[in-house]
This record gives C-alpha cells, structure tokens and sequence, in this order.
C-alpha cells in the first residue's frame, strides 16, 4: 500500500466500536442504517485478526528488540486496510472491544475511540438463544453467560467500557424499538456526522448478507413490515434454575 493510499484511508474512513450483546437489536440497527454513509458491522473478524498479531509481543524475538512503534504500525494497518475497500465513511465495528485485555490493546491503537452500547435484559437475550437451541439447555445456558460464552463475555466488554469510563452512548433496546429514528439519530450526534434516514432492510454490509445455515437457525433474520419487540417468555423457555442464578446480573 502507497502512503498516499494509507493517508487517504485514514482521513475517509472513521472508525468507532458497537459493543452489544447479542440479540440486542444490532441486526436491526445494520438493516435501518446500512443503506447510508454509516455501516454497522457484522461480528467483525478484527479483534480475533489483532489480537492474534499482538500477542507476538510474548515471543522472545520480540522481547529481544522492541520495536514498540514499528510493531503498532502493523496493527494500526489492519483496521484501515481491513475496511480499505468498504462503502461506509463512518464505521461502527461490532465486537467485544471493552473487555480488559481489548479494551488496553485498542487505548495503544487508537486515541479518540467512541462505543455505541446495544443493551437488553440478559434474561432475555439468553431466551432468544435457547429458543432455537434446545438440546442440553442448562449447559448452553451456563456457556453462554460465562466469560468465554457470546452474552458473558459482552457483558464484561460493556461492564469495562462503562468503569474505565470510556467515551460511550447507552441505547437501550426497549426504547430503541420503540423510537429507532429518534435513537439513531442520538448515535450520529453522539458519533458526530451526518443523521441517517432509517429505511429497513435485511441486514447487510458491504452487499454480503449473513449465512445462517451455518450457524443452524436464523438468528439474522428481520421483519420488514414492522419493527416490533420480540417478546419471550422466560420463565417457560428457561429453567426456573437457569433463571434464579442470572436474573440480578446487570451492567450497572
């Protein structure tokens, strides 16, 4: 890549962070906003893709001479080159950048970060997996709140966002099904561009779409006639155990 090219990349693309837990509306979010200058990813590969070039700073080579500068140029690199041939100007990367050992790696490569934070009841999201995966519940259940598991593990990314008192936005998804233009319009003025005009699509990014097959149910899919709450049950789909032992985990 020509320094031009890589300068040109950093001036046009603004790159911010969406930390959510799943089943918290950010589909909904990526099929309202997508169409815009404003893309909000799928669960990007760039955590997994930085991280496994960070931890070279264990290797003894590294530790023997270190480059410190040299070595965050090349992490720097695979964010903008990552989204080099991307639509968007303005980029919401969904993961969980905030749990500590992310959150400190991410403070070395970027200064003026931003975090849109999707949030919903636990209990619930929890719900919306277990409906679709009903094989061995309990353990699914227990997985998925740990700290290794999709909720427990955003949870902790938000907990640090939140006490590390980095620079963030709360959209809770009861209002934001309720009022979406009105929250959307809350993360550009928090983002600082330009307002977007919802319109609802399936979720998409960059013209590629989810496969869902792989992960066995359509965890993806959106309504498109209206936006409405999708409403669970918990104290039928969940184990009345299931529930006793996570019904006070919150972020606050």
């Amino acid at each position: 890549m020509f320094i031009k090219d890589l300068y040109l990349i950093l001036i046009m693309k603004h790159i911010n962070f969406l930390a959510a837990l799943p089943r918290s509306g950010t589909t909904l979010l990526g099929g309202l906003v997508n169409h815009s200058h404003l893309g909000v990813s799928p669960h990007s590969l760039l955590i997994e893709m930085i991280y496994n070039v960070y931890k070279l700073k264990d290797d003894e080579k590294y530790k023997n001479f270190p480059n410190e500068d040299s070595f965050l140029n090349v992490c720097k690199n695979i964010t903008y080159n990552y989204y080099e041939k991307s639509k968007y100007k303005y980029i919401l990367d969904k993961g969980p950048w905030g749990t500590p050992y992310n959150l400190e790696m991410l403070k070395k490569l970027q200064e003026n970060r931003k975090f849109v934070i999707l949030y919903r009841n636990p209990l619930e999201c929890l719900a919306s997996f277990c409906k679709f995966f009903k094989n061995d519940m309990e353990e699914q259940a227990h997985f998925y709140m740990s700290e290794q598991g999709a909720i427990g593990k955003n949870l902790l990314s938000i907990r640090n966002i939140i006490d590390q008192q980095e620079n963030f936005i709360i959209i809770y998804y009861e209002h934001f099904i309720k009022y979406p233009q009105l929250y959307v319009k809350k993360i550009c003025e928090f983002l600082e561009i330009p307002n977007v005009t919802i319109q609802l699509n399936e979720f998409q990014f960059d013209n590629i779409q989810y496969n869902d097959s792989v992960l066995g149910a359509p965890l993806h899919k959106l309504r498109l006639d209206k936006i409405e709450k999708n409403k669970y049950d918990i104290e039928t789909i969940l184990p009345k155990g299931i529930i006793q032992k996570y019904k006070n985990v919150k972020i606050i």
